[in-house]
């Protein structure tokens, strides 16, 4: 009976570090630090910049929604911590 009592802590200290975890990273994710500068438009503040070998970029907007574009459209990324 020792043993599965044990058992039972362990899986539940187990999931709750996971828990834990995976909330302060997805906290971290969900940060808008970023803008991107794009040709012809002002800046979007964004969460993620994606680049690819195709020339393609994805853009993580703070919103929620993800734009796809050519990378050559990208003029400039800054780090809202470095202004």
């Amino acid at each position: 009976m020792e043993n599965l009592r044990n058992a039972i802590l362990i899986v539940l200290g187990t999931a709750l570090i996971y828990a834990l975890i995976r909330h302060f990273v997805k906290q971290d994710e969900m940060q808008c630090d970023a803008v991107v500068f794009l040709e012809g438009e002002l800046s979007i503040d964004v969460r993620e910049v994606t680049f690819y070998d195709s020339n393609t970029s994805t853009i993580h907007l703070c919103d929620g929604e993800i734009l796809r574009m050519p990378t050559k459209n990208i003029i400039k990324i800054v780090d809202k911590d470095v202004q």
